[in-house]
């Protein structure tokens, strides 16, 4: 089965963003059910960030018109930081 982009969510910088995440005992033990992709204007400068934070780096994609990165958090969970256009 092929990825699909479904659509994307563009928030105005005027407001505000919120995302609430919460603690659980269990640990990671298949593919996340929720996915976040991180728009980003220099995946160079972000992957830097990212591994200072304590990300892993996973791969690195051309699909879809999109250029994007994947890393794993320290506790496995995945995530990916993207280019558009």
């Amino acid at each position: 089965m092929r990825a699909m982009i479904l659509g994307v969510l563009v928030i105005p910088s005027s407001v505000r963003v919120s995302v609430d995440c919460g603690l659980v005992e269990e640990s990671k033990v298949a593919k996340n059910r929720i996915h976040v992709d991180l728009d980003c204007p220099d995946l160079d400068a972000e992957r830097t960030r990212l591994l200072g934070l304590g990300a892993e780096f996973v791969h690195e994609k051309h699909e879809f018109g999109l250029q994007w990165m994947t890393f794993r958090d320290p506790e496995g969970n995945e995530f990916c930081a993207a280019q558009h256009g």
